[in-house]
């Protein structure tokens, strides 16, 4: 087997040695030769070997601190430090920041086959560790990471950020779901969630060397969602503490944790969230359907370009708040940003969320077609345990067929609703006629008509459309029944309805 060794020295005449002990060992091959820390970043981004060879002088910062930088961004790469000093101290120092052994100048044969082997070993092994598929329940799995950023102020990333997160939560993962607070100078989440929290990102820093998951599990804050918090500080002043490097070590830590891990990155770019950009498995920059946000969006991700930090194709833009009356759409849009846009877009129903948000209960949102949204981007985004399955119709997509089976029940409902309409008029207007005739009848008899003939005056004063009167002579009152059609279907019978009007005694 041979390692693919990176090798970073700013010394020239290092380089043939190097290759020519590779070459004797056979088990290492220079990938790569960088001569700056800024290439050797970019290097390891890029190509992941299984072993970087870092020389002391490389510089400008000190070697140490390179070691832990490369370890913030790549925990599994496996780092040896070239060094003239080979005494304990060093290599207490070296392993303190996380190199897997130090080699001294000039390199041996020995140490290649010994520290070098032994060091590259151990990062293919936890490699092959993390990507174990033949036996997933020994593997030690990692979870995702994404970072929602806002193009500008007021775009929506806290809500996005926590709608998000609260979808993955939903989804029932072995390990639950953490929100970090990285928008340090106002961050709002655990306001957002309605809690107060004791605890907040700053105080990890000083911890920040030796971190481990009981530390951090005493800073969370958990809500009754399911979902644990990790605030901002609550002192603005703090925030300046919390360094990319601190921001990289707690979200490395952070993933070991949890299945998913949502940043909240805010839209002020500050030095942790740019850490968090960078090692993301995800990000989100979240723009309102406008051109102003949308060049906000687009300069985000030049900026975070030119920092080296990620590129704008590995970014996505979600559109929040967008509308089919909105003058800027998706089309439109994309000529904008560089980025490409998300698959899903959130519609604009603000009013939806108003309550919660203000409220504190933002965990509880009733509206199916921002849940649905949030949903979908939390699965484009990796953070769900199932996908949500859209069923087809027929080979299409199902908004159709189901737009098609809400049509085909509402119009008979609808229809229903007038026939019943119709009846009830039908029936109101049969009982003021029976009502007026049995009156009409009553003073013909008064006046001393006969009974006969009073109902062949009240037949011929019948509307169109309904049947024969009945009269019949209760002595003291004249009963009429009258009769109306029936417009609904499956009854045939008319329906027949009854008044009376009584008779003067005396007048017979």
């Amino acid at each position: 087997m041979t390692y693919k060794v990176l090798l970073a020295t700013a010394d020239p005449a290092l380089h043939p040695e190097i290759r020519d002990l590779f070459a004797e060992s056979g088990e290492f091959t220079v990938a790569q030769t960088v001569s700056t820390a800024a290439a050797l970043v970019a290097e390891v981004a890029d190509r992941e070997p299984e072993l970087v060879l870092l020389h002391e002088d490389l510089g400008p910062a000190p070697a140490l601190a390179i070691v832990r930088d490369l370890l913030d961004r790549r925990p599994t790469l496996a780092v040896v430090l070239i060094s003239r000093d080979g005494g304990a101290g060093m290599l207490s120092a070296a392993m303190e920041a996380g190199a897997r052994g130090v080699v001294t100048l000039p390199v041996s044969y020995a140490d290649v086959q010994t520290r070098l082997t032994s060091a590259a070993a151990w990062s293919q092994r936890v490699r092959a560790r993390l990507a174990d598929a033949e036996d997933p329940d020994n593997a030690v799995a990692l979870g995702r990471i994404v970072a929602v950023a806002g193009a500008k102020g007021g775009c929506g990333t806290t809500t996005v950020a926590a709608q998000v997160a609260l979808a993955a939560a939903r989804s029932g993962g072995r390990r639950g779901v953490c929100l970090v607070d990285l928008d340090l100078q106002a961050g709002d989440v655990a306001t957002f969630f309605g809690v107060t929290a004791h605890h907040d990102l700053a105080d990890l820093v000083d911890v920040a060397d030796e971190l481990t998951g009981r530390s951090i599990t005493g800073v969370l804050f958990r809500h009754s969602s399911g979902v644990q918090i990790l605030p901002a500080p609550e002192e603005g002043e703090r925030a300046e503490l919390v360094t990319a490097s601190v921001a990289r070590r707690v979200l490395g830590v952070l993933r070991t944790m949890f299945d998913a891990v949502v940043v909240d990155c805010g839209s002020v770019v500050s030095e942790a969230n740019l850490g968090a950009v960078e090692i993301a498995d995800r990000v989100l920059v979240v723009s309102t359907p406008d051109v102003l946000s949308l060049r906000g969006a687009h300069r985000l991700t030049r900026m975070w370009d030119r920092l080296q930090v990620r590129k704008p194709a590995d970014c996505d833009v979600l559109l929040n708040r967008a509308h089919r009356r909105n003058v800027v759409q998706p089309g439109l849009a994309r000529r904008v940003v560089e980025s490409p846009l998300a698959a899903t877009t959130i519609p604009a129903r603000f009013r939806r969320l108003e309550e919660a948000a203000n409220t504190g209960a933002t965990d509880i949102v009733d509206d199916k077609r921002l849940a649905t949204a949030y949903a979908r981007i939390a699965a484009d985004a990796g953070l769900l345990r199932e996908r949500p399955r859209r069923r087809r119709w027929r080979g299409g997509d199902d908004t159709g067929a189901v737009q098609s089976l809400q049509f085909a029940l509402t119009v008979p409902a609808l229809l229903l609703v007038v026939l019943l309409a119709l009846q009830a008029l039908l029936v109101g207007a049969g009982a003021l006629v029976a009502q007026r005739q049995a009156a009409y009848a009553a003073h013909g008899v008064e006046r001393g008509r006969s009974l006969a003939d009073m109902s062949d005056a009240v037949a011929a004063d019948l509307p169109a459309g309904m049947g024969d009167a009945r009269l019949t002579d209760h002595g003291d009152r004249i009963e009429v029944r009258v009769s109306v059609p029936t417009v609904l279907p499956g009854i045939s019978k008319r329906i027949t309805l009854t008044s009376s009007a009584g008779v003067a005694p005396g007048t017979r």
